[in-house]
């Protein structure tokens, strides 16, 4: 299996997440950041 880079996974989702916000035309990012920082780090910890 190969090794994933979640820094760069965790940012590819940050900026799709900012990208869907800015062409609704706004919205509260806060707790989309939070839920990807929960997910990213449970993966890590899952697949250690």
């Amino acid at each position: 299996m190969s090794e994933v880079n979640y820094k760069a996974f965790s940012y590819d989702l940050r900026k799709n997440v900012v990208d869907m916000i800015m062409s609704g035309n706004g919205g509260h990012i806060g707790g989309d950041m939070s839920v990807i920082d929960i997910l990213i780090t449970l993966t890590g910890i899952c697949s250690s």
